[in-house]
C-alpha cells in the first residue's frame, strides 16, 4: 500500500472547501437580491409579465434554499477522474448542483460512480451514450458549517483510510430520522433510480430505513433530469398514518429540495374531497375495547358487501343496519350525533362518490378559455389525479382504501408502497401484499433486512418475546433491557421520572396502547421537549434514544367475539407490542 501524507491531503481538502464556500456565499447573496428585485417588479407587472416573473421567482427562491444548504455542506464525495487519458478532472457530489465548481446533485447520472472503487468507471449521459474514465482517487466527507469533521480517502493502490475525524455526537437532538443521501448503499441507489412506470414495493422490518429510502426515491423522481418532466411536486401525494409521521416527512422532504408535495392522512384527504367540514375523524369509536372491536368488525363486513350508493353520512345507518344488532346500531347513532366518522365510514362514502361522479372528483377553481380566446375563472368538479402516489405503512390500510387511492394515479400508474406486514396495528387491513392487487415482479420489489437503529440487547430481548428478528453481526451494543413489575400509579410515575432525569440529553418516548391512560403524562411532560408521550399507533414510524413501554396485560373476554375476530385481535395486539419495543434505539424499559 502506498504511503500518503494525511495531513497534507486534509489541508488541501479543507482549503478547497473554504474556497468553494466563499464562492457559494457570493452566489447566495446575489440570488437573494434577485428575489428581492423580482418581488418589487411583480407589484408593477402586467398579467402576462406576472406569469413569467412568478416562474422566475419560484426558481430563484428554490435556488436560495439550495445555496443556503451548500454554504454549510458543499459536497459529501469528491472524485479525481482521468477521462480519455487526458488531464485529471475533479468531480464532487452533493444534495444540490453548483456547476461553477463541478459539484453535481446526487440525482445526476454521474453520481452513480460515487459507489465505485478506484479504477475504471462509467456512467450514462442524457443522450444514452456512456462516458468512461479512470477514477484515481475518491474522498468521502462530512462537512458542517464549512468545516470538514470527517474525511476518508482511497485510491488506486491505496485501501480506504481515515484521514480526519472530529468527535461526533452520537445522540439525536430530535426523534426525526436523519436523511441518508451521504450514506446510501449502491443497492439502495438502484431502488431510488428504478424505472418510474408502475407500482413499486419497499418492505422491511422496523429500523431498516424503508421510509427514508422511499422519500429519497420521491426526491430523485422530482429532480433527476431523466424523470423530472414526468413529475411535478404539485401533483405528488404522500399518504402517512398520523400527524407525527406527517411532521417527520414535512421536515425531511425540504432537506432534499422538495417543498410542495402534498403530505396527508387518508382521513384528511377523504374529508377534503367529500367536503365533510362538520365532522371529525375518530380512529376507533366506542366506550370500551370490545365495543370498538365489534363496531369495526361489522363495519368492515358492511364495506365488503356494499351495494348502496349514499351521498351523506346520515345515510350510513342504512348500509350498516343489516350487519348491526340493536346495541351496535345505538352505538353508531351516538357516533353520528357526536359528528364522528372513522376509516370505514369514509371509505364507504368515497366508494359511493366514485359511483355517482364516475371517478374521484373534487370541486376546484380553474381557468378556462372561451370561444373568443378570453380567460375566465370557473369552479367545477375536476378529477383527482396524481403523477406519483406514496402509501407509507401500507400494511395498515384496508384493501378498499388502497383501491380508492390507486384510482387517482395518472397514466404512469406510479404508486410506491412502503410497509412491513409484521407491523399491522389495525383491524381489517390487508393480510398480504397480494391484497393491494399489484404485480410486484422482478425488480419492482425490494425487501430490506438490515436493522440500523436498535442495539443488540434490544433485539435479543424482542427475540425472547417470541419474535423472529434478524440481529446483524455488526450491530452496536448497549444497555440491558429493563423489565419491571409496577404495582401502583405512584411507583410508575417515580420510575418514569427517574429514567428521564437519568438521561438528561436523550430523546425519550413514553408509549402505551391507551391514549386516555397517557393523558396524565402528556400533561406532566408537556413543557419537556425531550419527552414524547404517544400511543403505540402514534409511535409507528418514529424512534427514540430511550423508550418506556407500559405493556400492561389487557384482559379480553372473547366469549362474544367471532372466531375470525379473536384471531385477528390477537395478531394485531402482538404486532402493536412489536412496534412499541422497536421504537427504542439505545435503551428499552418495559413496565408490566
Amino acid at each position: 500500500m502506498l504511503k500518503i501524507n494525511k495531513k497534507e491531503l486534509f489541508e488541501q481538502a479543507q482549503k478547497h472547501v473554504s474556497a468553494v464556500v466563499d464562492k457559494i456565499q457570493v452566489s447566495f447573496v446575489t440570488t437573494k437580491e434577485t428575489v428581492k428585485n423580482i418581488k418589487t417588479r411583480l407589484k408593477k407587472s402586467s398579467s402576462v409579465d406576472r406569469i413569467i416573473e412568478e416562474s422566475v421567482l419560484g426558481y430563484s427562491e428554490k435556488r436560495v434554499f439550495e445555496l443556503e444548504h451548500l454554504q454549510s455542506s458543499p459536497y459529501f464525495v469528491g472524485c479525481e477522474i482521468e477521462f480519455n487519458g487526458k488531464e485529471k478532472e475533479e468531480i464532487f457530489f452533493s444534495k444540490f448542483n453548483y456547476s461553477e465548481e463541478n459539484i453535481f446533485s446526487w440525482t445526476a447520472p454521474a453520481s452513480s460512480i460515487r459507489y465505485e472503487q478506484p479504477g475504471e468507471v462509467s456512467y450514462a449521459l442524457q443522450d444514452g451514450s456512456m462516458r468512461k474514465g479512470k477514477m484515481l482517487r475518491k474522498n468521502q466527507f462530512m462537512i458542517v458549517d464549512g468545516k470538514i469533521i470527517f474525511m476518508a480517502s482511497e485510491a488506486i493502490g491505496e485501501s480506504r483510510q481515515l484521514i480526519h475525524q472530529e468527535h461526533l455526537m452520537q445522540k439525536k437532538s430530535s426523534f426525526i430520522l436523519p436523511e441518508i443521501v451521504e450514506q446510501m448503499e449502491k443497492k439502495q441507489d438502484e431502488v431510488i433510480r428504478a424505472d418510474f412506470h408502475g407500482s413499486y414495493l419497499i418492505s422491511g422490518p422496523a429500523g431498516s430505513g424503508k421510509t427514508t429510502l422511499a422519500l429519497h426515491r420521491v426526491a430523485y423522481l422530482l429532480q433527476s433530469p431523466d424523470t423530472a418532466e414526468h413529475f411535478s411536486d404539485r401533483n405528488v401525494i404522500v399518504f402517512v398514518h398520523d400527524k407525527s409521521t406527517k411532521e417527520y416527512f414535512s421536515n425531511l422532504l425540504p432537506q432534499l429540495g422538495i417543498n410542495n408535495v402534498v403530505i396527508t392522512i387518508f382521513s384528511d384527504w377523504a374529508q377534503n374531497i367529500l367536503k365533510l367540514e362538520n365532522y371529525n375523524f375518530v380512529y376507533r369509536y366506542g366506550g370500551n375495547e370490545m365495543e370498538k372491536d365489534h363496531l369495526e368488525y361489522y363495519k368492515n363486513k358492511a364495506l365488503k358487501g356494499l351495494t348502496e350508493k349514499i351521498s351523506r353520512p346520515e345515510l350510513l345507518a342504512s348500509v350498516y343496519e343489516k350487519y348491526f344488532d340493536e346495541k351496535l346500531s345505538s352505538l353508531f347513532n351516538k357516533q353520528l350525533q357526536e359528528k364522528y366518522l372513522d376509516r370505514f365510514d369514509l371509505t364507504i362514502l368515497l366508494k359511493s362518490h366514485i359511483e355517482v361522479q364516475g371517478g374521484l372528483k373534487k370541486e376546484e377553481t380553474y381557468i378556462a378559455v372561451d370561444k373568443n380566446g378570453k380567460e375566465k375563472i370557473k369552479r367545477g368538479l375536476l378529477p383527482v389525479e396524481y403523477s406519483l402516489i406514496v402509501i407509507d405503512e401500507a400494511e395498515n390500510y384496508l384493501s378498499e382504501q388502497i383501491a380508492l387511492i390507486k384510482n387517482c394515479a395518472n397514466k404512469n400508474k406510479a404508486v410506491l408502497y412502503v410497509g412491513d406486514l409484521a407491523q399491522q396495528t389495525k383491524l381489517g387491513t390487508i393480510k398480504n401484499w397480494q391484497d393491494v392487487a399489484e404485480d410486484f415482479v422482478g425488480n419492482r420489489k425490494v425487501e430490506l433486512f438490515k436493522v440500523y437503529r436498535n442495539t443488540k440487547e434490544i433485539l435479543e430481548y424482542i427475540r425472547t418475546r417470541g419474535y423472529d428478528v434478524d440481529i446483524p453481526a455488526e450491530i452496536k451494543s448497549g444497555n440491558k433491557v429493563v423489565e419491571l413489575q409496577i404495582k401502583s400509579v405512584e411507583s410508575e410515575k417515580k420510575y418514569i421520572n427517574d429514567v428521564i432525569e437519568g438521561n438528561n440529553k436523550e430523546i425519550i418516548g413514553i408509549i402505551h396502547q391507551d391514549v386516555e391512560y397517557l393523558s396524565r403524562y402528556k400533561k406532566l411532560y408537556q413543557e419537556n421537549d425531550r419527552v414524547h408521550v404517544l400511543s403505540i399507533d402514534e409511535a409507528q414510524g418514529v424512534e427514540f434514544d430511550v423508550v418506556i413501554f407500559m405493556n400492561y396485560k389487557q384482559d379480553f373476554n372473547f366469549e362474544s367475539y367471532e372466531n375470525e375476530l379473536v384471531s385477528e385481535k390477537k395478531s394485531v395486539q402482538r404486532d402493536l407490542n412489536y412496534v412499541a419495543m422497536t421504537r427504542a434505539m439505545s435503551e428499552l424499559h418495559v413496565l408490566r
